[in-house]
């Protein structure tokens, strides 16, 4: 009798787990990490103007100024904007026009695609930038001699020129053999700052003048390398017809700083150096 009370039992419960595993829910769809969308005011309707940039800096910033810009621009609704660090956009993302702006170094979209004039205007140039040493406990400029016990902190991304690969060019000036140093590697620019204003390293590498400015009462400085180039803005070229697109993009784009800007490729008035 027991064992007949367990059977039922049993079967009970596979027929329940049977039930909810057959049963349709709805699927829950997560959230990107590396995209942010606002919608545009006044228009219910509309296409998605999609931009592409390399870093998360301000993106999202970005995308609400030109939330608020294009409130009239009827053949939008919302903006979406992507970012992938140190990612190359595919050349079928390029080749379909999938993005209306995008922010790229120029040598690395015109390696892409040959015909590369043919599908985005050039509108400007992001401002250089620089790479420096920083250290809340040495003063600059460090001999060899100095550097050898010192630990050191890089940006853990063998393509990052300001983090990585002009400090290493740097160090091994310096000493050589870089292999005689103490260098330690850090997944992000943040870890690495934290890291140093831990005092879990003597020295580290950054290009993030903010951090610099933030910080100027307890840390020392020094240049490794400047105007870096950092990257061009591209617009789909559907739409360099839209003159009233451009310069509200233009406008825009001015919480990245002085842009500059390639005029010709703008409505008279609507950008300047």
């Amino acid at each position: 009798m027991r064992f007949i009370v367990v059977s039922l039992f049993a079967v009970a419960l596979l027929s329940n787990v049977w039930f909810w595993y057959k049963l349709e829910l709805p699927k829950i769809q997560a959230a990107s990490l590396n995209q942010y969308t606002c919608s545009i005011a006044g228009v219910d309707r509309g296409d998605t103007f999609n931009v592409l940039v390399m870093m998360p800096t301000l993106a999202i910033d970005f995308a609400e100024t030109l939330c608020n810009v294009l409130t009239h621009q009827s053949d939008y609704s919302q903006v979406k904007i992507t970012w992938r660090e140190r990612a190359l956009p595919s050349v079928k993302e390029l080749l379909t026009s999938e993005y209306d702006l995008l922010w790229n170094r120029a040598y690395v979209i015109n390696g892409l695609i040959s015909n590369i004039d043919d599908l985005y205007t050039k509108l400007g140039d992001s401002p250089g930038y620089g790479s420096y040493w920083v250290s809340t406990n040495k003063k600059f400029p460090l001999s060899s001699t100095e550097l050898m016990p010192l630990s050191i902190g890089l940006y853990d991304n063998q393509m990052s020129r300001a983090g990585y690969l002009l400090p290493i060019r740097n160090l091994t000036e310096m000493v050589g053999d870089i292999e005689q140093l103490d260098i330690c590697y850090y997944p992000s620019y943040q870890k690495l700052h934290d890291a140093l204003m831990r005092e879990e390293v003597d020295l580290i590498a950054t290009f993030d003048k903010l951090f610099l400015e933030a910080n100027q009462d307890q840390i020392n400085s020094q240049i490794i390398s400047q105007n870096i180039p950092i990257g061009a803005w591209f617009l789909n070229k559907q739409l360099r017809d839209n003159n009233e697109l451009i310069c509200k993009i233009a406008n825009s784009l001015s919480i990245f700083s002085s842009i500059k800007f390639d005029l010709a490729n703008y409505p008279k008035g609507c950008a300047s150096d």
